[in-house]
């Protein structure tokens, strides 16, 4: 089975930015993953990426290193 996990780097100086540096990470991964696996992007993947934002902006205030890995379902 693929490891399909990527490492975000945030910078933890400015707690205003922590949304939207992993909300922009975990944008570019999906992306960079559909595209991989030749999918386009439909109201499925849409609603997908919403709930994703909506986890982590949930998790927000839980992200205390200054890492976040970000693992796709199996």
């Amino acid at each position: 089975m693929e490891d399909h996990t990527t490492t975000i780097d945030l910078d933890m100086t400015n707690d205003e930015t922590i949304h939207e540096q992993i909300t922009a990470e975990a944008v570019a991964f999906i992306d960079e993953w559909l595209d991989e696996h030749g999918w386009f992007v439909d109201a499925r993947t849409i609603d997908f990426a919403l709930d994703l934002r909506h986890l982590l902006s949930a998790a927000k205030s839980d992200v205390h290193d200054d890492e976040l890995q970000v693992t796709e379902p199996v």
